[in-house]
């Protein structure tokens, strides 16, 4: 059994799910601490202006000193109701729009306490959607040096410039792809919105 192991993601970009699905078994870090500027809660959408990005919002305090499953999400912005309007309005027209609009409603109209519970349960729905035989566990202890067979992904992939211009993305049809062309990397989100059952094809030819 071929095993990746990677920090928890928020509906991650094509090129981390592309990369996961080659293996039969899904390994996520349950005892790093948090940190910023990645992909733990960042999602990246296409909209009219292009690539959009919408952040899951934090209690504020030192969250990069704090364990990942201690990280809570702030409420005192109803930002599930901001976060389900967009992607109606940006995915609306969508072919695939109505399979994955009602899960996410369920889910995301759900009063989450933590960002790692909410990215466990994006996880459920994807693999559902995606129809991935992979399993999925979590990590029982910190280890700076995982197991033999073990590919380590923690750090790999990070919201960068290199990140996005890096050539890691088959073409697909996309939502105003009329005005922007081809919008790379986006989350695993504009995929299925676009391409339903074929996405899981697009991510094995991906070019990871």
């Amino acid at each position: 059994m071929s095993t990746v192991l990677i920090e928890t993601t928020c509906l991650p970009p094509i090129p981390v799910v592309s990369t996961i699905v080659r293996h039969s078994r899904l390994l996520i870090e349950a005892h790093e601490h948090y940190q910023k500027r990645s992909f733990r809660n960042r999602i990246y959408l296409n909209g009219p202006q292009g690539r959009t990005l919408f952040t899951i919002p934090l209690e504020k305090g030192k969250n990069e000193q704090m364990k990942i499953k201690e990280v809570r999400i702030a409420h005192d912005v109803a930002w599930p109701s901001i976060f389900l309007k967009l992607i109606r309005s940006n995915y609306g027209s969508a072919p695939y729009f109505e399979f994955v609009i009602d899960d996410l409603n369920v889910l995301f109209m759900k009063n989450w306490k933590y960002l790692w519970d909410l990215n466990l349960g994006l996880w459920e729905i994807m693999t559902k959607l995606l129809h991935l035989s992979i399993e999925i566990n979590t990590t029982d202890t910190y280890n700076q040096r995982p197991s033999p067979g073990v590919l380590d992904l923690r750090g790999q992939f990070l919201p960068s410039k290199s990140f996005f211009s890096s050539n890691m993305s088959q073409e697909y049809q996309q939502v105003f792809s009329d005005k922007h062309g081809f919008v790379p990397h986006l989350s695993i989100l504009d995929l299925f919105m676009c391409c339903g059952p074929e996405s899981s094809l697009k991510l094995k030819n991906s070019s990871v």
